[in-house]
């Protein structure tokens, strides 16, 4: 079911600039088990030029990354070989079962991931360019880095509360000019006031950061500060301080490098194939890092209120002592060239009670702030703008999704699809008809007196499970749908009138669209 796409491009250009930056000598004693590293794209050209005439600046076109962005990107690579492979931590040669690069389907991001992929295994012997395999997923399915704006229905209705028109964006320009309103700005501004003025506000911030004066300082200036208040409105952290975005941005992406510490802390020389990756990279984009900075009490010592800089990166690893503890170390790089020094933060990490090594369990506190919802969420922003067939109904069959890796088991969301009770033949062959007719009293094609029991017994089925034990509490936690069918209808209604006696309750019929803040869904 899923949509995975495998990404391979071969850059043309060869950097042998070194890198004067050196990070920490690695620990002789301790054995480096496991790294997950997150990074931003490099310098980029804007997404909408504020002047057409300025595209010669930006060679590579709109949105992609400039010259500088590439070799900024390959720099972090050689960082990282620096760190992890000229110390032994991973093989010279690229091998795929050790390294495992992940990219948002964005192509500064996946140009950013390619670029870090040379730098780390960069060979000047070679003619042609080693491709590098960086895999990526459709935004709609990607609950991991897609950007909420475009994909998750959660974040709408969290948007909604402080600005009535918010929706799903699918361009970026469309939602900058939203917040722009909602934030006040059209006001209190002295330069930007219609929406086509804010549309142009990320390009003239873009342009200034790539050293191209398109605009009075005044203006720039001003630009960069409603940019500023435009990415801190978009994660969550003004002007009202909304957590659970943190958690929708940055919490599956967070998630997932638990898991990868959760799997690879026990392995050692003797375990499966599965224990051979020791190094996942993810390429993706500013408003990720500083949700994951968020959710570990990092943001304001690190960043304040700016947003991670081009080709900043957090990099985390898991160490094993000789006695066999594991701890984990937390840094930050805070962009290229001067800032390039990997900061050690990991004793301002949440939970790690000034550690210079944090103890894993204390470390994985963390979890608790993205625990349940966020896995609901997961389901929000995935389903929500996910093409439902019957087919794909189908393979939801009787589905609980548990939290897994970021939480104990607990029971938080119910799927359930069900076949109509038993129902009379919607034709009749029989002679003669009338006699036929009478043996089926509610109609052709409807449920039966027995189907109509079944589908109650169900109903009382569920109560037992879902209601008695205080999982659902009320009608309006429960969203149902049906086929137009009158017997799939009168199924579903039989069905509720056990679940909830003497209650009401909405049943929408076909086509499917699936709505996730309910509790649970019934079909």
């Amino acid at each position: 079911m899923r949509n995975l796409s495998f990404f391979i491009l071969g850059l043309t250009w060869i950097f042998v600039a070194a890198n004067p930056i050196r990070p920490t000598k690695l620990g002789n004693d301790d054995t480096l088990l496991f790294v997950n590293a997150a990074w931003r794209h490099g310098n980029r050209a804007p997404d909408v030029l504020s002047n057409g005439s300025l595209i010669s600046y930006f060679k590579y076109g709109t949105g992609q990354l400039t010259e500088e962005g590439i070799e900024n990107s390959y720099q972090l690579g050689r960082q990282l070989a620096i760190r992890y492979i000229n110390t032994g931590f991973l093989n010279r040669t690229l091998n795929v079962k050790q390294v495992k690069l992940r990219s948002v389907a964005f192509e500064r991001c996946l140009s950013t991931a390619v670029a870090v992929g040379q730098g780390m295994f960069s060979d000047i012997k070679r003619s042609i360019p080693l491709p590098i395999p960086v895999f990526t997923e459709e935004f709609s399915r990607d609950s991991m880095m897609a950007p909420s704006w475009y994909t998750c229905a959660r974040n709408v209705e969290i948007q909604k509360a402080h600005c009535a028109n918010y929706t799903l964006y699918k361009k970026y320009n469309e939602f900058i000019a939203e917040a722009f309103f909602c934030l006040g700005w059209d006001k209190k501004s002295k330069f930007f006031h219609t929406r086509d003025d804010a549309k142009m506000v990320e390009g003239i911030v873009n342009e200034y950061l790539a050293q191209v004066e398109s605009r009075p300082p005044e203006v720039v200036e001003e630009a960069r500060r409603i940019y500023q208040d435009i990415q801190s409105y978009q994660t969550g952290f003004y002007p009202h301080s909304e957590v659970e975005l943190a958690k929708l941005h940055g919490g599956q992406l967070l998630g997932a490098m638990l898991g990868d510490f959760n799997f690879h802390k026990d392995c050692n020389e003797t375990s499966t194939m599965l224990c051979q990756k020791k190094f996942a990279g993810y390429s993706t984009q500013d408003f990720i890092l500083a949700a994951m900075l968020e959710l570990v009490d990092l943001k304001e010592k690190i960043l304040g209120i700016q947003s991670p800089f081009f080709s900043s990166a957090i990099i985390i690893e898991m160490w094993k002592r000789p006695c066999g503890d594991r701890y984990i170390k937390f840094y930050y790089r805070h962009g290229p060239g001067e800032r390039s020094k990997m900061v050690d933060y990991t004793k301002d990490v949440r939970g790690c009670k000034g550690q210079v090594e944090c103890d894993f369990d204390d470390f994985t506190i963390f979890r608790r702030r993205i625990r349940f919802r966020i896995q609901i969420h997961r389901n929000v922003c995935h389903l929500a703008m996910m093409k439902m067939t019957p087919f794909r109904a189908f393979l939801v069959l009787f589905f609980v999704y548990f939290p897994g890796i970021v939480a104990s088991f607990q029971l938080i969301h119910v799927f359930s699809i069900w076949r109509h009770g038993d129902r009379a033949p919607v034709r009749l062959f029989s002679s003669p008809e009338a006699a036929a007719h009478s043996l089926f009293k509610n109609g052709l094609g409807n449920l039966t007196d027995q189907g109509i029991r079944h589908a109650h017994k169900m109903g009382e089925f569920w109560r037992k499970r879902y209601v008695e034990n205080g999982f659902i509490s009320s009608p309006e936690q429960i969203h149902v749908r049906s086929t137009s069918h009158v017997r799939t209808q009168r199924t579903a209604k039989e069905a509720f009138s056990a679940l909830f006696p003497n209650e009401n309750f909405e049943l929408e019929v076909y086509p499917i669209d699936w709505v996730c803040v309910k509790k649970a869904l019934f079909i």
